[in-house]
Parts: C-alpha cells; structure tokens; sequence
C-alpha cells in the first residue's frame, strides 16, 4: 500500500531496491506501520521521528491518556531521545498493539477532527464516497458537474487542485468525442468545411 516514493533517491546510498512491504515501511529490517485500522475504516499515522514528527506523537500519547493510561512503551517513553531507526521490532510490536487499540475505538472522523486540533501528523484513508464527501473539498468548490449531452446525463469531475485566481486553472468542458473538434482545430492550419468533408470522403477523417 506504501508507495517507494524515497527509494530512488536513496539507492546511490543504500543500494535498496525497495519493494512491497503492506501497509508500512521498512526500516532495515525493521517494519514500521503507516496504516491502520480504526472503527470505520482506516487511518495513517506514522512512529516516524525528528523534530518535524515528535511533537505529534507526545500529542497523540495525551490524547489517548484522556480515555485512559496509555501503556508504558508509550506513556513512559522519553520522546525527547526517541528515535524510530533505532527501534527494534519488538519495541515498534508493542507500539503498535497501543496504538491499534486506541485507534480501534474511534471513526475516522474523530481521529481527523483531533488531528486538526491537536496538530496529529494523522490523516484519514478515504475511499471514493468520502471524497466525494469531504467537507473540505466541497467548502472550496473542488467538485464540478458537466453535462454529457451525448449520454443524457451529468457527470461529476474533479476540479483544480490549486486555486490560485479566479481566472486560474479550471475544468472548463467535458472531454471531445472523437472528430468533435475538427472543424476548430483543422480551421487554424487553413483547411475550409469543404476542405474536411472531401477528406471525410475519402476515408481520410
């Protein structure tokens, strides 16, 4: 599930190829899981370190000691030294049981919305119905509908990912059908209607 986004750069290093390793990644041969199950669903989440990711674990661990003691491996854990290359398998095991568990009373809508406010390094696996469900996609307007004449019906369309201007990138029409556009783009090299229904004749368009 993990993409080996970082696996090119890394093999003049390494000399690792990468390949599939599930919902996670490998650090030596230590696996580390990216993926996991909650009440509805799933979410990611990752043991990953440094000063960038240390802050939303300490805030995940309070966040779980609010529904109860988190366990030792977490609650006791001297998140200052942390560091997830060091971590045996043993160690990210007992992790995980943790935080799976915590993880397996919540929707992924909870755990979203105290990402946002709690500043989790969490985000939640959406299948295409809770994209389409988002409230933040609809907020921007990123959806949009566009007829299909052809087939009798409207079709929804994802929109531009970045909204820059209000003259910006945008989905401004459906997709041609084929030859829909021949007039307008053959016009611009010279070729007349009656130009294009000769070659039509012949079998050319």
């Amino acid at each position: 599930m993990m993409p080996n986004m970082s696996n090119p750069a890394q093999f003049p290093i390494t000399k690792a190829r990468g390949g599939r390793v599930g919902p996670g990644y490998r650090v030596g041969k230590v696996f580390q899981p990216e993926i996991w199950r909650c009440k509805d669903g799933f979410v990611s989440f990752a043991l990953r370190g440094g000063p960038a990711r240390i802050p939303g674990l300490v805030a995940m661990v309070e966040y779980m000691r609010e529904n109860g003691p988190p366990p030792a491996c977490l609650g006791e854990r001297d998140w200052k030294s942390y560091n997830h290359n060091l971590l045996t398998q043993a160690e990210v095991d007992e992790m995980k049981a943790a935080f799976e568990a915590f993880f397996a009373t919540k929707t992924k809508t909870e755990l979203y919305r105290a990402a946002l406010e709690r500043k989790l390094m969490l985000a939640p696996v959406n299948d295409p119905p809770a994209i389409l469900q988002s409230e933040q996609l609809l907020a921007r307007d990123f959806f949009v509908d566009l007829e299909y004449p052809h087939l009798g019906t409207t079709l929804r369309h994802p929109g531009a990912v970045a909204k820059l201007r209000p003259d910006g990138a945008r989905v401004r029409s459906r997709a041609p059908r084929i030859g829909e556009h021949n007039a307008e783009i053959f016009g611009e090299i010279g070729l007349s209607a009656a130009d294009l229904q000769a070659l039509s004749g012949q079998g050319i368009l």
